[in-house]
């Protein structure tokens, strides 16, 4: 995935804002989205229908559908 990345905090995988901008003026649709709760642990949030997030005991990753 393209897009802006200039540090942790702005990589569009990372940020909802900055992928929804790329999705519209870039026409690239994320595909993951990465969450962090308030302890720092990360779920990914994957393209649905066409995978979905699934936790295999110690990390959220995406399978297919």
């Amino acid at each position: 995935m393209g897009g802006v990345r200039t540090n942790g905090l702005n990589q569009t995988d990372h940020n909802v804002l900055l992928s929804l901008v790329e999705w519209v003026e870039g026409e690239e649709a994320p595909g993951v989205i990465v969450g962090t709760d308030d302890k720092g642990q990360e779920r990914k949030h994957c393209l649905w229908p066409t995978s979905k997030s699934v936790w295999d005991g110690t990390k959220w990753d995406c399978i297919k559908a």
